[in-house]
């Protein structure tokens, strides 16, 4: 009986050659979509990242008191802008019935000072539009629901007048420092990143009237890829600013308390 014959050395050579190419061509084609789900990952990253940013400027924007803009604390501009939230129990506004220069005298539904829900400072604003923020020394009761708030002199003031709202709020400013490449956060509390590693950061105004009533925001980030390439990534949003309503049904931008400028007590 004929014994079958083995396979020969070259055989076995050229079988594990192409066993060989075989699974290089394999972990190249798992390699490459290892690093195309990696890049892919940080283009989700970035556009979370950029998203994130604008979705929190955008809540408190939205959140801004009668809808104005301010140049405290940092003044408005293509990379900046601040803007004033309702702070306590202010929300709703209180009726000042007389003013002196270091205090007003106001009407709240409350039985004691230590029931109104007041923060460090108020909006002093007129039917015009024109407010004051005025950090807050004290609040005492006069009675029948009567209240005093006592406050520093002001440098600046606003006209007088018969018709003030005080509004409870904190001034909130946004800054962006290009050579940090950094947006800072700035409140009462003082100035903290936001984001970092941030190309650009714009903010447009769209004008209703004569006063703004939407901010666009375009925020860009850039990253390296697997190939130490840059790669630059963008978001961009808008959001439109409260307006306040004279009852009408109106809100155009000259409507009742609807601020249209703003000062700092000093």
């Amino acid at each position: 009986m004929r014994q079958k014959a083995g396979h020969s050395l070259v055989e076995l050579l050229i079988s594990m050659a192409i066993l060989g190419t075989v699974l290089s061509l394999a972990s190249q084609g798992i390699i490459m979509a290892l690093r195309y789900h990696r890049n892919q990952q940080q283009v989700v990253v970035a556009q979370s990242k950029l998203r994130s940013i604008n979705d929190a400027l955008n809540q408190e924007v939205r959140s801004a008191a009668l809808g104005g803009l301010v140049d405290y604390p940092v003044s408005k501009s293509t990379t900046s802008v601040s803007f004033l939230i309702l702070e306590g129990g202010g929300g709703a506004g209180y009726q000042v019935i007389s003013r002196t220069d270091t205090s007003l005298d106001f009407i709240a539904d409350a039985s004691t000072a230590t029931d109104i829900d007041l923060a460090s400072e108020v909006l002093l604003i007129d039917k015009s539009g024109n407010g004051l923020i005025i950090p807050i020394s004290s609040v005492s009761a006069l009675g029948s629901s009567l209240f005093r708030l006592n406050h520093p002199s002001c440098a600046n003031t606003i006209p007088s007048s018969n018709d003030y709202l005080i509004f409870s709020v904190q001034a909130v400013g946004y800054d962006y420092d290009a050579d940090a490449k950094i947006l800072y956060r700035e409140d009462g509390n003082g100035r903290l990143p936001l984001a970092f590693d941030l190309t650009e950061f714009n903010i447009g105004y769209v004008p209703d009237a004569l006063t703004p009533s939407r901010l666009t925001l375009n925020t860009t980030a850039e990253y390296k890829n697997l190939k130490s390439e840059t790669v630059e990534r963008s978001y961009a949003s808008q959001v439109d600013l409260p307006q306040a309503d004279d009852g009408s049904g109106s809100s155009k931008g000259f409507t009742t308390h609807h601020i249209k400028d703003v000062s700092s007590c000093n």
